[in-house]
């Protein structure tokens, strides 16, 4: 479908995003569209997810707030890992697009608004 960047931190939980040619979708327990109608493609773009201790994550795009939903309370079963985590790359089944990935960032001490 496209890109995951998907991120859990003990006590203060799970929250992951998919991003197409032209949507944003928050994805924990189903796809839920965030923003839709974009230009995900022509140009660079600057993703943000952050997870905060009260339970919520913010997601933005190009410093723009899309949404603040609830984050999960468990690990990607997948991953195995009962620690700190980040993953990113291809959706599940088959990516709609490539993406570049410029960069990635990651940090535990506390999210902030970019």
């Amino acid at each position: 479908m496209g890109s995951d960047f998907e991120t859990f931190v003990p006590r203060v939980g799970r929250a992951m995003i998919t991003v197409t040619m032209s949507s944003v979708f928050w994805n924990l327990g189903g796809f839920e569209q965030l923003a839709g109608g974009l230009d995900n493609a022509s140009a660079a773009h600057t993703y943000r997810l952050a997870a905060e201790a009260s339970g919520t994550a913010q997601v933005f795009r190009d410093g723009k707030l899309l949404a603040v939903r609830p984050t999960g309370d468990a690990p990607d079963p997948l991953i195995g890992t009962k620690g700190a985590d980040i993953e990113w790359g291809g959706g599940a089944g088959s990516s709609e697009a490539d993406a570049v990935v410029a960069g990635v960032a990651y940090n535990t001490t506390g999210a902030y608004r970019p």
